[in-house]
């Protein structure tokens, strides 16, 4: 059988496109060459910035016949008294071509009673038909993030197409999208190699790399990893950057590394801008001995020329502009001072509903001293949050908007700040996405709790909560940073009391004194715990947890690792299930006292003993947080609930005994609900 290539050849993918892209092109194009009962073998693809690939082994040549069952009316009414086809069965008859003698009736799988039903067989279509009519569809339908239009094209792709190879065997297969005629043709590298070339499916990646161009990502990956390696095999060392590296094999389809330097002068600039101005805007490796960052970078080239050294001095040249602008902006935001940037914060818009930054400082002072008497750095905190916020003035955050809070540390430092302040503005932008470093300090932590309290209350306040999968003020994300700063500090703080102090902070500044939002965040930072937690525990349990209730994230831990454990004891699952039934049969009763006087059953009286015995226990293990002491105190009742439920009726005719025994149980059920609600256990999982 034939083996298939696909290659859509364009103008330069932007690289955070490519592997998504590739991932599409071959599980899409796979996905429905199944559904079309095309039988195929290996898969590979592949990725540049100016084309994507895929070859497919053993194409079958022909779709595979199959049968398909037709179901027409019922047979009531598809056949008359004396079964003669009905206008109905003639109907269904015509509609799909089908012979009337051909009708049968029978029972449909999912339907009651018998329908008109018929087996029609279907022979499978040459491949060579139907491969085209799957591949302008799955083109036409790419869900690209961002796609464009060219010419007077209607049709549209990430970047406009310039050639389209699409064969089986040696068979060009007929594919037209956006005025491109699909033929054998490629193209290799833009500048390295002339014209085009007929492609063979069976030499595909050694064909293009004769022409400069190296078509599998991984390889690029590899060569950019081995040239750099090779760089740092003296005293010259490349900083470690997987995402760089990653991101760079996707930008050249013939990588050739090479070394550079700028002027030792520009060192004075803090690192951060250095390794920024060529991380970011030029895509370069820094470079770094032993004592610390040099004057050396690395570029990958996307070429091969006969003189390098012209391409080192023009990366060369393009890095001290960039540099030289650096220092500019860092020279005049020294003269400026960090207490100068912070008075214009005033007339800096935060959110035309929310205020300006300048107000937001003032509400993160206050908020931040009130987080900080429980997590710490309670001393310095308020002069922390007065200038945390004060580079987003800088010239430099201005140009290079990823160096927030770094540029804070390094004006705070020249101006004299104690280093613990100098940390907290460098930290409190920490986390800034998932899996990102924490901050350290408690000045840091503070500030960053306050911010997103800050961020997350206003964002609901001003109605730009999250709706489905848009989230413009990216609360979701400040909600999880803050949930994991909170987990991470295994804080007691009182999450529902700081929403309210948050809130109250914009009414003081007159803000949505008319809007109460304080029970909707609370909501969404519980829907939020959820994804915190779920790496490490059951999410069963995160739920029964949770909807027990809570309102610090210590507790929350603490229940939750408590209940983890326990869940693994033996007896766990059957105490589990009697649970559920105890909350089941008291929902919606409250606990009452209970008279023991009134028990008329051995096994109710032998459970309200056993609880009895351990109500005390559990009760100080509970307020003490040490809950697994607690529960291995309430499993001491799985035996007489088992016994209770076995023997006694709970629902007796007679009002006071049905009373009391609603009471008794409600007492476990609230004894058990301050650590977790047991009815969102999944008892056959435990």
């Amino acid at each position: 059988m034939p083996d298939l290539l696909v290659e859509i050849g364009c103008e330069e993918i932007p690289a955070r496109f490519t592997d998504g892209a590739m991932q599409y092109l071959s599980s899409e194009f796979q996905k429905r060459l199944k559904e079309q009962r095309i039988a195929f073998g290996e898969a590979q693809v592949f990725g540049t910035p100016r084309r994507l690939a895929l070859i497919l082994k053993d194409v079958a040549t022909t779709q595979s016949d199959h049968e398909e069952l037709l179901v027409g009316p019922p047979a009531r009414i598809a056949f008359d008294a004396d079964g003669k086809p009905t206008k109905a069965a003639l109907g269904f008859a015509k509609k799909n071509g089908l012979n009337p003698e051909a009708l049968q009736k029978g029972e449909v799988e999912g339907k009651k009673g018998e329908y008109l039903r018929c087996l029609v067989e279907h022979t499978g279509r040459p491949s060579h038909e139907v491969l085209p009519e799957v591949l302008t569809s799955l083109i036409a339908n790419w869900p690209w993030g961002k796609s464009m239009r060219w010419g007077a094209m209607a049709e549209t792709f990430v970047r406009p197409l310039r050639w389209l190879v699409f064969l089986l065997g040696k068979q060009v297969l007929p594919v037209t999208f956006a005025g491109i005629h699909s033929g054998s043709k490629s193209y290799g590298h833009r500048f390295l190699s002339e014209g085009s070339f007929e492609v063979d499916v069976e030499n595909y990646s050694d064909q293009l790399r004769k022409h400069y161009v190296m078509v599998d990502a991984t390889e690029r990956r590899k060569l950019i990893e081995a040239g750099l390696a090779s760089i740092s095999e003296g005293t010259l060392r490349v900083r470690e950057d997987k995402e760089l590296v990653a991101e760079v094999s996707q930008l050249v389809e013939w990588p050739e590394p090479v070394v550079g330097t700028f002027d030792e002068a520009f060192l004075s600039i803090p690192d951060e801008v250095i390794v920024s101005a060529m991380r970011s805007h030029q895509r370069y490796f820094a470079c770094e001995n032993e004592k610390g960052l040099t004057n050396s970078f690395v570029t990958i080239a996307a070429t091969k020329a006969d003189d390098m050294e012209l391409i080192r001095k023009g990366n060369e040249k393009v890095l001290v502009a960039r540099l030289s602008d650096a220092k500019f902006f860092y020279d005049e935001d020294l003269k400026t001072g960090l207490q100068s940037m912070g008075e214009t914060l005033s007339s800096v818009l935060y959110h035309k509903q929310l205020g300006t930054m300048g107000e937001r400082v003032q509400r993160l002072g206050k908020l931040a001293k009130l987080v900080s008497q429980e997590i710490g750095g309670s001393d310095v905190v308020e002069r922390a949050a007065a200038i945390c916020k004060s580079d987003l003035s800088s010239k430099m955050v201005s140009e290079f908007p990823d160096l927030q809070g770094v540029m804070g540390r390094y004006y705070a430092t020249v101006a004299g700040e104690p280093g613990q302040i100098a940390q907290g503005i460098e930290e409190h932008y920490l986390p800034r996405f998932a899996g990102d470093t924490l901050p350290t300090s408690d000045v840091g932590t503070a500030l960053a709790v306050a911010d997103r309290f800050d961020m997350v209350v206003g964002g609901f306040a001003g109605n730009l909560k999250p709706t489905g999968s848009a989230d413009q003020f990216g609360l979701r994300r400040a909600s999880i940073a803050l949930l994991t700063l909170l987990a991470a500090k295994k804080s007691t703080l009182s999450v529902a009391s700081t929403i309210d102090n948050a809130l109250g902070l914009y009414r003081e500044q007159g803000k949505f004194l008319d809007r109460d939002v304080s029970s909707e965040v609370f909501s969404f930072l519980t829907q939020r715990m959820n994804r915190v937690l779920g790496e490490q525990y059951r999410s069963d349990l995160i739920s029964a947890v949770l909807s027990a209730g809570w309102d610090n994230v210590a507790d929350v831990k603490a229940r939750l690792s408590a209940l983890s454990k326990f869940s693994t004891t033996a007896e766990f699952s059957s105490l589990a299930a009697g649970l559920k039934r105890v909350s089941n049969i008291v929902k919606g009763h409250d606990a009452g006292s209970v008279d023991q006087s009134i028990f008329s059953e051995a096994p109710e009286k032998s459970l309200w003993k056993a609880f009895s015995s351990v109500q005390n226990t559990v009760s100080d293990s509970v307020a003490s947080q040490q809950y697994d002491v607690a529960l291995a105190k309430l499993s001491e009742l799985k035996e007489p609930i088992d016994q209770f439920f076995d023997k006694v009726l709970v629902m007796d005719k007679e009002e006071s005994i049905r009373n009391n025994r609603l009471n008794m149980l409600a007492n476990i059920r609230d004894a058990f609900g301050r650590i977790a609600d047991f009815r969102q256990v999944n008892t056959e999982e435990s």
